[in-house]
């Protein structure tokens, strides 16, 4: 699937999913997360199963302690869909326990749903709310308080603070970096209490939140060469290490080998010589362009033109700027887009951000200090 949606199940305020699927609730409507999961078909369940055989006598006996992760049946996919296979202490919230919490922290602090959707084959399953707006330098941003779960597919239940960009909701995710709140609630005993233990003490969040605008706030304070601005981009995309069989590749010719022998050897490392050679060209591909969108941003010509001129100006050649164009390339660019929604919130793309994240903020801080 192109958009890694299950289905067409994705519901969001004012702007639908990518490739214009799922629902848009207009912005005069405001709906509950619950509400919302209803609308969008996430209401399917999970059930635990035994693994195990059945005997010649119709007996069945269980293999060992492991259990595997089902999805039901639902009206476009009707099958029973395995979702991986887990320990027996095992345990999480269906979806609807998940929407209530979520819906429990949206009554108690004013803060208004803004997307919901599941990927895969519905073990995935996220939710945002939207707490806030604010403003870098006169560059806008909205803040939400990210849900996601992911059943048996080695995610747990995590609750994420993020910034998204008004002008084009560049997800600006700092999923590993060490300021943000990003809680894992583990999928086993007393998971349901652990999870609204710290949705009651989200106003955790709003410290989280005013930590990482200052940070954004000091990248946008210094200015850097383009030569600065690659460093960062290197950090996000690195270059491959050369392995000891691509090392092994380059001096196969020099050796004092028969030719029968020498042609072995480098079909036998020809797999990885490719492998090297791909990832150096995704890596100088990834760079080259994060570094022309970081000077189309410098000239202006800022994703969406709605920034003001003096925004722009203030902004253009600094890291934050690069951070920007890292972050574009990340959610909306790149060679690979089967799964760019997933790897965006949990995957790749999600360590790329971080670590330019973190490269741009170390370089801010160094030349203020």
């Amino acid at each position: 699937m192109a958009h890694d949606l299950f289905g067409e199940r994705f519901i969001g305020s004012r702007v639908a999913a990518w490739h214009q699927l799922g629902i848009v609730v207009p912005d005069n409507e405001q709906i509950t997360t619950s509400e919302a999961f209803k609308r969008a078909g996430l209401g399917f369940k999970y059930h635990t199963l035994p693994i195990g055989v059945t005997l010649p006598t119709g007996e069945f006996v269980q293999t060992n302690d492991e259990m595997a992760v089902y999805r039901e049946p639902t009206p476009d996919d009707p099958e029973w869909r395995s979702l991986g296979i887990v320990s027996s202490g095992y345990q999480y919230l269906q979806n609807e326990e998940l929407a209530e919490g979520i819906d429990a922290i949206a009554e108690n602090t004013g803060w208004k749903f803004e997307t919901a959707g599941a990927l895969g084959q519905g073990e995935t399953i996220f939710a945002c709310l939207k707490t806030g707006k604010h403003s870098v330098h006169g560059d806008e941003m909205d803040s939400y308080l990210l849900i996601t779960d992911g059943k048996a597919a080695n995610r747990a239940l995590r609750i994420i603070d993020t910034t998204v960009r008004v002008v084009c909701r560049n997800t600006l995710m700092r999923a590993e970096s060490d300021n943000s709140m990003n809680i894992t609630v583990p999928h086993a005993s007393g998971v349901e209490q652990e999870y609204r233990f710290w949705l009651d003490l989200i106003s955790n969040l709003i410290k989280s939140q005013e930590d990482t605008l200052a940070e954004l706030r000091v990248m946008g304070d210094v200015k850097i060469t383009d030569e600065i601005a690659k460093r960062i981009f290197e950090s996000a995309f690195p270059f491959p290490t050369m392995n000891q069989r691509v090392k092994l590749s380059k001096s196969v010719e020099t050796m004092s080998i028969t030719d029968q022998t020498r042609e072995k050897a480098k079909d036998a490392l020809s797999s990885a010589v490719v492998s090297y050679e791909y990832n150096m060209r995704q890596a100088e591909k990834w760079q080259s362009g994060a570094l022309n969108l970081y000077r189309r941003f410098n000239d202006g010509a800022e994703q969406g033109g709605q920034m003001s001129k003096a925004a722009l100006e203030k902004l253009r050649e600094t890291p934050y700027a690069a951070l920007q164009a890292v972050t574009e390339i990340c959610d909306f660019g790149g060679t690979n887009r089967d799964s760019v929604a997933s790897a965006t919130l949990f995957g790749a793309r999600a360590a790329q951000k971080s670590r330019a994240w973190a490269s741009a903020l170390r370089i801010a801080n160094s030349s203020l200090n």
